[in-house]
């Protein structure tokens, strides 16, 4: 039985380059990328805007990288920024006078933002 080179295979050697080709494909979707690094990272960032001089309380609860947790309970004034370092955060925040409260907390890629207004009124979000 006589067989034609594989140059002259025109199939075969099709088949042979979307293997190669599909094979290239998976393994760059399983390397991490830098966006998908960014997101994974372990920076928060958080911004609390509004009225000037508001009065706030806060309980951050913050997810560490090894599950362990840590709760921080503080009051502050409008403006004010923050930076944790962890997997995950938890954030409760009421407004302790008649003001504004805007929240940005940013981790990677993620941002999330809440606000709210008048004595007692509160804020609960989280990010991870």
């Amino acid at each position: 039985m006589f067989r034609r080179p594989l140059k002259q295979r025109p199939a075969r050697r099709f088949n042979y380059l979307l293997k190669t080709l599909g094979i290239a494909l998976l393994a760059a979707s399983l390397t991490p990328t830098a966006a998908s690094s960014k997101a994974m990272s372990s920076d928060i960032d958080v911004d609390i805007a509004g009225t000037a001089d508001t009065r706030f309380s806060a309980r951050w609860e913050l997810t560490r990288a090894d599950g362990s947790r840590q709760v921080i309970e503080e009051e502050g004034r409008i403006p004010t920024r923050r930076h944790f370092q962890g997997m995950a955060l938890t954030a409760e925040l009421t407004v302790l006078d008649e003001g504004r409260l805007q929240l940005a907390i940013q981790k990677g890629n993620s941002r999330s933002r809440s606000s709210t207004g008048g004595a007692g009124s509160r804020i609960s979000i989280s990010v991870q």
